[in-house]
């Protein structure tokens, strides 16, 4: 390295046997542009390399006097499987009810109820008076025989009343074009049965008859005056009613009419003491005490007469001073009621003469 530095100059030994002062040494110098490097050129000096650093080694955090802790991997795990496990378990518990088919319902048991009784058509109401009218068909009754008290000073027969006490259950006749009067009652106000309105005078037949008009034509006007019907009058007990042309009368008894229906029944019309001057109402539970009187029904006829219902709406009542006048249909032990519209107009028609 010292070479590269410095150059210097090489000494030759002279040969032996020349003379020292003779010949002038010769100096050769290799040229300078084989040496790369000219003579006044310095080198520059290089230091020994450094060697590198050695990194130094780390030093040890001092120890802690305490002990640290562990993280409580085993009991997180723990709860984390035990968790698990329960909702697993509430899973199919969930499941398992859903999954259930339901439990059969008990057996319900059917009780067939007898056939109710077939309701007549209810008729319009085109009348400034208030009059009695059936809108629904209410089973029949049977009669018994109660006789009335009658103080021991009169001497007066002791007459026998009767009153509905037990109903039986009754049927209406069949209304083909629901105009309130059945089949039956076509044929005898000469209506047609196919056709609710036979006039066509904008009112239905069964309510003409009801109010004593006749249906079948806008003339002559009454059922009475087109000859539908006949009047009754009694002379012993003046007073005035209507029975159908085709019906007739039976018997002679004053007080026991009676207008008999050719098929078979009859209407009735009985005339029975009140020698007590008691009202309609309080003659008649008098008589049948175990009747509600709820469902007995007031009511006044065409005439402007206050009348008296039974629960069965067969029979009806009228007052006169001390006496009281029955109106009831038998129906001669049919369960059929063929006439309940006829029944009705002849109650409205009776009245009394004085």
């Amino acid at each position: 390295m010292e070479s590269l530095r410095e150059p210097k100059e090489v000494e030759f030994e002279k040969p032996k046997g020349l003379k020292q002062d003779s010949v002038e040494p010769e100096i050769y110098v290799m040229p300078e542009k084989f040496g790369g490097v000219t003579r006044e050129a310095k080198i520059p000096k290089f230091s020994a390399p450094v060697p590198p650093s050695q990194p130094s080694a780390p030093k040890m955090a001092a120890a802690s006097s305490k002990p640290q802790k562990k993280f409580p991997w085993f009991w997180v795990g723990l709860i984390f499987i035990i968790l698990l496990a329960l909702g697993a378990s509430i899973f199919f518990v969930l499941q398992g009810m859903r999954g259930e088919a339901p439990a059969p319902a008990a057996e319900e048991k059917v009780v067939q109820q007898p056939a109710q009784p077939a309701r007549e058509p209810e008729p319009e109401e085109e009348v400034e008076i208030p009059v009695a009218t059936s809108e629904e068909v209410l089973p029949a009754t049977t009669e018994v025989t109660i006789p009335v008290e009658i103080p021991e000073e009169e001497e007066v027969a002791t007459p026998e009343v009767s009153v509905p006490t037990r109903p039986v259950e009754l049927i209406g006749g069949v209304d083909a074009d629901s105009d309130g009067l059945t089949d039956v009652e076509e044929e005898l106000f000469a209506t047609n049965s196919a056709k609710p309105d036979t006039d066509d005078d904008g009112y239905l037949d069964g309510n003409e008859v009801y109010h004593l008009y006749n249906p079948g034509g806008t003339a002559p006007v009454t059922l009475l005056e087109a000859g539908l019907v006949r009047s009754f009058v009694s002379e012993s007990y003046k007073y005035e009613i209507y029975r159908p042309a085709p019906w007739t009368i039976g018997g002679d008894d004053p007080e026991a009419v009676q207008f008999l229906i050719p098929a078979g029944g009859f209407v009735q019309v009985l005339v029975e003491q009140n020698p007590q001057g008691l009202n309609l109402k309080d003659w008649y539970l008098a008589l049948a005490p175990g009747v509600d009187q709820d469902e007995l029904k007031e009511f006044k006829n065409k005439a402007g007469l206050d009348g008296l219902q039974s629960p069965d709406r067969l029979t009806a009542y009228f007052q006169k001073d001390s006496l009281i006048f029955v109106i009831n249909l038998e129906l001669g032990g049919e369960m059929v009621i063929e006439y309940r519209r006829t029944y009705e107009m002849i109650l409205n028609s009776f009245k009394f003469l004085e």
